[in-house]
């Protein structure tokens, strides 16, 4: 065709070409660019064809494998990124009450019908309801770095089989359980299988400004949210504390927004504007449950090992900021020797 489309450039360069000709001329370039563009055709149609052989589904930006790999492209790119001014803090929420070395199990808070739900959906007051829903909550784990090839955030199943997860929450009357080491009241580590961390519970309560530990279960407003608290820990990635909201709606049980915001100070600021978790259902079911999905993504940078001084990064403890952020029982545990919190 490369032939024959010269000799025919040559002939129309020419004064003598006759009418004849120059369509004849036409009539060859449009059955060679005709060539041309089913050659490219096929080209693609072929390189789909293998795509679509190794993902066994696709959902969104979402890529799933038979060997239980999934990949989700167009993540936001602060999630891939390590930061060079890395805080456990930075996406918000507050570690006060965390206790280490939780129970492994999977389930994090148990039934007591006793206990009523202490659930504020505004700063000022928080209100009792009589029941206390039951959660289902499955996580994904994502573990995020930047692709080089198509320049943009990637992230791919967390698979590594030394990823733990410690979950923490408040019992639903709004109290956390003693900060004294080995109780496992609505405390527990997770060991996710396949990159997924499943666990049930019983919806938190809210917290308010004396943080869930004050003096027979005590405390004031300004509440927040009532959240789960997830510490995820995993080689080759950064520490990442998040705290989930769990705000349903009084009679329906569908997710409600906590109107006004946090105004507990440090406990509800973030450093990052991006979520690392993405809540992707919220199911109705009967029997006064709801069904969560969320996605947790984690970004891949440096291994800290020194847990300790992730979570302890004030100098003095003490001030406001590091009693109501940092926790008590890993960085200043001799307090619990005078005040049984």
């Amino acid at each position: 065709f490369s032939f024959f489309f010269i000799r025919l450039n040559r002939i129309a360069l020419t004064q003598t070409v006759s009418k004849y000709r120059r369509m004849w001329l036409c009539r060859n370039v449009i059955v060679l660019f005709s060539f041309w563009a089913a050659a490219a055709f096929a080209q693609k149609e072929q390189s789909g064809t293998a795509a679509a052989k190794t993902c066994e589904t696709y959902s969104g930006q979402t890529c799933r494998t038979s060997d239980a790999t999934s990949t989700k492209c167009n993540v936001s790119n602060e999630l891939c990124q390590a930061s060079n001014h890395y805080s456990i803090y930075n996406h918000g929420g507050s570690a006060q009450a965390y206790v280490p070395n939780a129970p492994i199990k999977n389930n994090v808070c148990k039934s007591n019908n006793k206990m009523k739900h202490k659930v504020a959906t505004w700063p000022l007051t928080r209100g009792t309801r009589k029941l206390v829903p039951k959660l289902t909550v499955t996580t994904n784990l994502w573990s995020c770095s930047d692709s080089t090839e198509k320049e943009q955030c990637c992230c791919q199943t967390l698979l590594d089989k030394n990823t733990k997860m410690e979950v923490w929450q408040a019992r639903p009357d709004g109290t956390y359980s003693s900060l004294m080491s080995g109780n496992g009241d609505c405390r527990a580590t997770i060991i996710p299988e396949n990159g997924q961390a499943n666990f049930t519970t019983l919806a938190p309560g809210s917290v308010g400004a004396l943080g869930g530990i004050g003096p027979g279960g005590w405390d004031v407003a300004p509440f927040g949210p009532p959240a789960i608290h997830l510490l995820v820990t995993s080689p080759n990635h950064e520490s990442l504390l998040i705290h989930i909201p769990i705000v349903p709606h009084v009679k329906t049980l569908e997710q409600k927004s906590f109107w006004g915001g946090d105004w507990r100070g440090h406990a509800g600021r973030k450093r990052i504007a991006v979520d690392a978790f993405n809540m992707t259902t919220w199911n109705v079911g009967t029997n006064y449950e709801i069904q969560i999905e969320i996605d947790i993504y984690l970004t891949q940078g440096n291994s800290f090992q020194d847990l300790v001084k992730d979570l302890c990064p004030s100098r003095l403890y003490g001030m406001p900021k590091a009693f109501y952020t940092e926790p008590i029982a890993v960085c200043a545990p001799s307090l619990l020797n005078f005040f049984p919190l």
